[in-house]
């Protein structure tokens, strides 16, 4: 598909345009105590060194994940969702080590 349309100008960015990946997320929670709060994660993420901001943060993820496999990193067994600390932590360390993390902040909410 990159080698079809990679050469169409309509397809390429323009020379003031970039590359970029932009992942927001924003939870509102209720402490034990009944405080409310809104957490909010940012990532921004652009192309380096010529690959995509997308292949770098979906495919080193899946990659870090994969060598934490083989490196019997993660302790658990059969196919789990990311929500695991023990899956999701060393990933994330994994990512930061390459450059790529979320900037968090937390507010508390009337």
């Amino acid at each position: 598909m990159a080698a079809l349309l990679g050469p169409k100008p309509s397809m390429n960015y323009a020379d003031n345009e970039r590359d970029m990946v932009i992942m927001q997320h924003t939870v509102d929670t209720v402490t034990p105590s009944g405080e409310r709060r809104q957490r909010n994660g940012l990532m921004v993420e652009y192309e380096r060194d010529g690959e995509t901001a997308m292949a770098r943060t979906v495919g080193l993820t899946a990659a870090i994940g994969a060598q934490l496999i083989l490196d019997g990193a993660i302790p658990l067994r059969g196919v789990r969702r990311p929500v695991d600390p023990e899956v999701y932590e060393p990933v994330l360390d994994g990512l930061e080590d390459e450059g790529i993390s979320m900037a968090e902040t937390v507010r508390t909410l009337a």
